[in-house]
């Protein structure tokens, strides 16, 4: 959550955007080192990080099981590893 400090500086939490299913952005915070730093072309403000599937706060704990685990659990107690 934001402190009292940030909401009277006007930040939002949105430094986390998920861009599709496999790229996630993360935005400086307005006041950070970070963000000062890219104003003076020194660094970026937005780092884009890949991942082979994001998975969102709706997804229950079955879908993530069958999309992460489930094949390899299968094959484990086929005795393949």
């Amino acid at each position: 959550p934001l402190t009292d400090s940030e909401r009277e500086k006007g930040e939002e939490q949105g430094c986390v955007m998920v861009q599709d299913e496999e790229t996630l952005l993360l935005k400086a915070p307005q006041e950070s080192q970070n963000m000062r730093a890219a104003e003076r072309g020194v660094s970026q403000s937005i780092h884009k990080f890949s991942f082979s599937k994001i998975f969102g706060p709706e997804t229950t704990q079955q879908q993530f099981y069958e999309d992460t685990m489930k094949k390899m659990v299968a094959d484990v107690l086929k005795g393949e590893n």
